[in-house]
C-alpha cells in the first residue's frame, strides 16, 4: 500500500525552437516555443511519481491549485479514485488526462531531480529556456 499524495510540484517549461513551425493541425497558428508543464507526486512515504504535457504556454500556472483540492491526502495507489478526480477536475475546463502516467509510475526514487536538472534536460541544444515553478502541499 503506498501512502498518501503530500506533495504536488509543477514546473512550466518553455523551450524556443531555432525557426517557426507551422503545424497543420492548428492552421494560422505559427509555433515558436515548445512548451510542456512537469508535475511530480510525492506521497508520504517518500515514493514519487513524474510526468509531463503539452502546453501552449503558462496556461496551466494556477494548475497546482486545483490540483491540490482534488488530489492532496488521495492514497496513491487508488487509480480509480485519481481517474475520477480528474475527470471531475476537467469538468472545471482542463483536460489532465496526461497527469494519470505520474500515479501509475510512483516509486522509489534515490534521489529528487532539480528544477535545474529539468531545465537542463528539456533545452539541450535548442538554445534558452524559461521555466517556472509551484509547489502545493498540505497546510
Amino acid at each position: 500500500m503506498a501512502g498518501r499524495i503530500e506533495r504536488i510540484e509543477l514546473w512550466h517549461v518553455n523551450v524556443p525552437l531555432p525557426a517557426p513551425f507551422w503545424p497543420s493541425w492548428i492552421p494560422g497558428y505559427p509555433q515558436t516555443h515548445v512548451a510542456q508543464t512537469y508535475a511530480r507526486f510525492i506521497t508520504s512515504d517518500g515514493l514519487t511519481g513524474e510526468t509531463a504535457g503539452p502546453a501552449f504556454t503558462t496556461e496551466r500556472r494556477g494548475l497546482g491549485d486545483l490540483l491540490g483540492g482534488f488530489l492532496l491526502g488521495m492514497a496513491a495507489d487508488d487509480m480509480d479514485g485519481f481517474r475520477k478526480r480528474i475527470r471531475e477536475a476537467s469538468y472545471l475546463g482542463w483536460r489532465n488526462w496526461w497527469l494519470e502516467a505520474a500515479m501509475s509510475t510512483i516509486r522509489k526514487t534515490p534521489s529528487s531531480r532539480s528544477a535545474a536538472w529539468i531545465a537542463a534536460s528539456v533545452s539541450v541544444g535548442l538554445g534558452r529556456s524559461w521555466m517556472t515553478s509551484n509547489v502545493v502541499t498540505r497546510s
